[in-house]
């Protein structure tokens, strides 16, 4: 972050609070710098709040929960993994402690560990979805593709959500099941047209479908959403797809330019009367185009009348 913005920041929340004198105070704060995505510093908000003599015990499980969330984003399971630690002895039945405390297990490669601290979670409530979806993702990391499989399957039966289907297409392209592989990622981009690791596995399956034009165009996609991702680059140079395509410069894609969006995606030649699906907007004004299930890019509600193929192609 810009660090007159970090100042600004730090100033609004010292006129918020002005003493700091109390935990819970201390907690807060912390939870503000968290929710801006100041993970360093909001780690040693909840660090000075937990060593604050009038912190209640209620109050302690839950800023020891929120240090561990916060470690995890930082990349550091292994300091998750103590934080939930002390927030379970406060309060051993929280299942969203024991969720978590299985995703920094999993992030040390101790996947067993991981599958116990999830089966007591779903001991206390069957019906938590995230619980299957985390089995899921540990089981598949093990290789047990089936039992993977039957997991975010379980996930899926208890609430709609897209890394659900991720989840399980991965479990699917594993398999070898290649076209309900990718029905499953056509569901997350669907539901997320941003997510560049959904084209990337879809990539994966065309690719050992034999399609090897549609396997190009979403890890085109991908590149697009993410241009600097390491992982995506380095599938891109080994399937050898060759150059990236050329861009062409329109009205339509200097307005995406200026898209929210992270490495927000510009638009490619199109054939003329190629037909392009405009309707999905975002707060703001932005509008997700679409071809087909491959995302082209983004563009402003206003520019809407202007995005068309023969628009596109000039």
């Amino acid at each position: 972050m810009n660090q007159s913005l970090l100042s600004c920041a730090l100033a609004a929340l010292l006129a918020s609070s002005p003493t700091f004198a109390s935990g819970v105070d201390e907690a807060k704060a912390g939870l503000e710098l968290a929710e801006m995505g100041l993970g360093d510093l909001a780690a040693k908000q909840f660090k000075a709040a937990l060593g604050a003599k009038d912190l209640a015990p209620a109050h302690r499980e839950k800023t020891f929960y929120n240090l561990g969330t916060v470690y995890l984003g930082n990349n550091r399971p292994d300091l998750a993994l103590k934080a939930f630690d002390q927030a379970l002895k406060l309060s051993p039945r929280e299942p969203r402690t024991l969720i978590n405390r299985a995703e920094a297990l999993r992030g040390l490669r101790q996947h067993d560990a991981a599958l116990n601290s999830l089966d007591q979670a779903l001991a206390i409530d069957r019906t938590l979805a995230d619980a299957h979806f985390s089995r899921g993702l540990s089981l598949l990391a093990q290789d047990r593709l089936k039992e993977a499989d039957a997991a975010f399957r379980t996930s899926k039966k208890q609430k709609s959500d897209p890394r659900y289907d991720l989840g399980l297409g991965r479990a699917l392209l594993e398999q070898e099941r290649y076209e309900e592989a990718v029905a499953a990622f056509n569901d997350v981009i669907v539901a997320k047209a941003d997510w560049a690791s959904a084209y990337v596995y879809r990539s994966a399956a065309y690719h050992a479908m034999g399609k090897k034009n549609l396997a190009r165009d979403d890890i085109d996609a991908a590149l697009r959403l993410a241009p600097y991702d390491p992982v995506i680059r380095g599938y891109y140079e080994e399937r050898r797809y060759g150059k990236r395509p050329v861009l062409y410069k329109t009205k339509a894609e200097v307005d995406a330019l200026a898209s929210p969006h992270v490495g927000a995606p510009v638009y490619t030649k199109l054939p003329m009367g190629t037909s392009v699906d405009s309707t999905t907007c975002e707060p703001g004004g932005w509008c997700r185009v679409m071809l087909g299930h491959t995302l082209a890019g983004y563009v402003k509600k206003t520019s809407l009348a202007e995005v068309t193929a023969e628009t596109l192609e000039k």
